[in-house]
């Protein structure tokens, strides 16, 4: 340690917590949607925000959640739907 503030060099300094980089990529994801590659041109911008993000460690305003029809899950149809369920004995 003595050598190294000789030469001038600091101990790394923490990082970003797991709560932190949870809390960007989900705003990065809210803000930019998973769209499936091919169908629409890609950008870098949730990248990007995940970036700027992480840079301001995590004190960034909360994105407005999406309110659309396309967003909600109440359009999906289940996988077993409620008269074909298997029960375990």
């Amino acid at each position: 340690m003595l050598q190294m503030v000789a030469a001038g060099l600091t101990p790394a300094a923490a990082g970003p917590s797991a709560e932190t980089a949870k809390k960007c990529i989900r705003y990065s994801y809210l803000l930019y949607p998973y769209q499936r590659p091919g169908a629409v041109r890609m950008s870098a911008d949730r990248n990007n925000y995940f970036r700027d993000c992480m840079a301001k460690d995590g004190n960034v305003p909360e994105p407005p959640s999406p309110k659309g029809p396309d967003t909600t899950m109440n359009n999906v149809e289940p996988l077993y739907p409620a008269k074909h369920r298997v029960l375990a004995a």
